[in-house]
């Protein structure tokens, strides 16, 4: 059976007899199968069941967010990382013409998910100053990629990234904004 033939065939069980032979079924197993999955199986899958939903976000170690304002609120954010605990890799987007999230964002991000995030992505959080990174590097000492494009933050927000970040073996730092407004480092 391929990877592919999963989904429906999970499905079509619980929608074919109104029965959930699922339910006997270990959680540890389910979380297998939803490992094998790709994204929109997984995400189609989460709708069969509360049971599925719960096991799918707990099983989930990736998440892409798209960063501007409006679509992530102030509710919706902590939400978004309740749900899903177990995230170790996250990639907050946003598009370079929109406004984006800001430090607050940051700092939610930090309170939910520091010390379990292995490798974030910023890409275009023009709103993200010195001090919002500084707060979320102090959170993320586990912290071993991170990838800043597009960013407004400067100097000082990457100085405290590599200060707290000890385990960061990568850092891709492109069109970086921030610095052309810091001030010369002193000697």
């Amino acid at each position: 059976m391929r990877k592919d033939d999963f989904a429906p065939v999970l499905s079509s069980i619980v929608e074919a007899t109104e029965e959930d032979h699922t339910a006997n079924l270990p959680e540890d197993l389910l979380t297998l199968v939803f490992g094998l999955l790709g994204s929109g199986d997984r995400r189609r899958c989460s709708l069969v069941c509360h049971r599925w939903l719960a096991i799918e976000a707990a099983s989930r170690f990736h998440l892409a967010l798209d960063a501007r304002a409006p679509l992530l609120a102030d509710s919706t954010l902590p939400r978004l990382l309740v749900q899903f605990p177990t995230i170790s890799k996250l990639a907050l987007k946003c598009d370079r013409c929109a406004e984006s999230k800001g430090d607050p964002a940051l700092a939610q991000v930090a309170d939910r998910l520091g010390p379990g995030l292995h490798h974030l992505k910023l890409r275009s959080l023009c709103v993200v100053i010195d001090d919002g990174v500084t707060v979320l590097a102090a959170a993320t000492a586990n912290l071993r990629k991170l990838f800043v494009g597009s960013c407004a933050f400067g100097a000082k927000g990457i100085e405290a990234v590599l200060h707290s970040c000890l385990h960061l073996e990568e850092l891709s730092i492109k069109r970086f904004h921030g610095l052309a407004v810091a001030e010369p480092p002193k000697l």
